[in-house]
């Protein structure tokens, strides 16, 4: 008989060693709050089973370099009239106070229960000596395990209506919940003594995206200043004179809509070592797939026309056609000639050789973007004439440079000039046809089979615009600060 009973009592031995194992336990949250001056006490109570490690309505962690803690607990969506607990605490003691908006905007307590809903209190600056904040005690604060209590002065309002808060009172309240100990961890960045634990403080699947580790965020950060800083002689070398200038002849420079913002001044920081603010998006399945960045860094720069010379005899062509247009729109209206006319007239002017719009804006407008490990043919090699596509070898950095001029299509529109410049290893197109249409499939980056998903092996610079603007971006990229992401293979 005891033989039989051995299995049971390990079981319920290993259970009572490591409560969080056991799928029965079931966290829970109760709280009192009492009126100022009488009145009835409001209670409320939430109890939850075992939280999973990617569940971002509870989650907790501390951060292993700095030793601050982060708690955030919340109800599921749709949790209607129950009771419900917001609370996100972010504090390393063991013991601190805070009013609501005052001391830390970070930390919340939010509780909802029947038609009233509880909340710290505010600071009176009028009236400092009876402001009473709020307290927090962790009696546990693990992986697996959080214990707390929450006392001092709170305020409550009635959710009836549109609400209103009515008095202070105190609160007496616990909190102990449970969760899996084992977060989902990404690889840990060569180079790099950084966390590589995913927490769960966003995890959309349905999205599908998460907040990156520590080791995530610091690649993003090392990414960010290499390019920054590869990018920034462009700043100088291309007449640019500050937002705003429109200084004849100068260069307007833009940040793409989308794209990391990488206008400002390099720094030098510890990238391995960041604040792990975890405040990074990634896609939701990032850390089994390749690290790629694509289309995280552009810029738009923008050749502000000349007052004399071609550029000026072109925009006074462009002025005077406009009123011409302007002036045959209102005959049309007054119906002193027919839409035939009219469409004849505009046919006219579109093929007018005196001043091509489309090509004008090619020849301002340059676009520059940075991919990181490319995958997308797409992006490798897409040029309007593969046959005039030359492989050039001018940058003694890159693999190769393709470079296709401008065309111009059957519709009068103008595909700008563009070069691709390849850093890392790529296998190099191939001639696919005697009038030389080079094969875009065979423009390949060649990446380690089972590297690290946060190494970096390949870039691509690819800049579409205006000839001139392309040859000084080409000639001044800062390429020895940008080619030092690149891990050898």
């Amino acid at each position: 008989m005891v033989n039989k009973l051995l299995p049971y009592l390990f079981l319920l031995c290993a259970c009572l060693a490591h409560r969080q194992f056991c799928a029965a336990q079931t966290g829970t949250f109760t709280a009192t709050f009492t009126p100022a001056g009488g009145g009835k006490a409001i209670t409320m109570h939430v109890a939850t089973q075992l939280y999973k490690y990617n569940n971002p309505h509870g989650y907790w962690f501390t951060n292993p370099h700095d030793g601050s803690r982060h708690f955030n607990i919340q109800p599921d969506a749709g949790y209607g009239s129950a009771d419900a607990a917001f609370i996100t605490l972010n504090n390393a003691e063991n013991d601190f106070e805070f009013f609501d908006g005052g001391s830390s905007d970070s930390n919340q307590v939010s509780l909802h229960t029947g038609e009233y809903f509880i909340e710290p209190p505010e600071w009176n600056v009028q009236d400092k000596p009876n402001n009473k904040p709020i307290h927090i005690h962790y009696n546990i604060f693990t992986a697996s395990e959080i214990s707390f209590t929450i006392t001092g002065t709170a305020r409550y309002g009635t959710q009836k209506g549109n609400g209103s808060w009515i008095g202070l009172g105190t609160i007496q309240a616990t909190g102990h919940f449970y969760r899996e100990p084992q977060y989902a961890k990404s690889d840990v960045l060569p180079g790099c003594d950084c966390d590589p634990t995913i927490y769960g403080y966003l995890y959309d699947p349905e999205d599908g995206i998460r907040t990156a580790s520590g080791c995530e965020n610091a690649l993003a950060n090392k990414v960010f200043d290499a390019v920054q800083k590869a990018l920034s002689p462009l700043f100088t070398k291309l007449n640019y004179q500050g937002p705003a200038s429109d200084a004849a002849g100068s260069t307007d420079i833009t940040v793409l809509a989308g794209h990391a913002n990488i206008a400002g001044p390099p720094k030098t920081r510890p990238y391995c070592m960041d604040n792990y603010s975890h405040n990074w998006i990634v896609p939701f399945n990032f850390e089994k797939n390749i690290f790629t960045n694509d289309d995280s860094y552009g810029l738009r720069f923008i050749k502000i026309p000349s007052k004399q010379g071609a550029d000026a005899d072109g925009m006074d062509a462009m002025k005077k056609q406009a009123a011409l247009i302007d002036s045959v729109m209102r005959l049309y209206a007054a119906q002193k000639i027919t839409l035939d006319d009219f469409q004849k007239f505009a046919k006219s002017i579109e093929n007018s050789p005196a001043y091509d719009i489309k090509k004008a804006e090619v020849d301002h407008n340059l676009y520059l973007t940075v991919f990181i490990n490319p995958v997308n043919s797409e992006l490798l090699f897409k040029v309007a004439d593969k046959s005039r596509a030359v492989i050039q070898h001018n940058i003694k950095e890159s693999a190769f440079e393709i470079y296709s001029p401008a065309v111009k299509d059957d519709d009068g529109d103008w595909v700008s000039n563009k070069m691709y410049i390849y850093l890392g290893q790529y296998t190099a197109p191939t001639d696919g046809k005697s009038d030389g249409d080079y094969n875009a499939k065979l423009v390949k980056p060649t990446y380690r089979p089972g590297g690290n998903k946060l190494t970096i092996y390949n870039i691509l610079v690819r800049l579409e615009g205006a000839q001139d603007l392309i040859d000084k971006a080409a000639a001044n990229i800062d390429y020895t600060a940008i080619i030092q992401l690149i891990s050898k293979q």
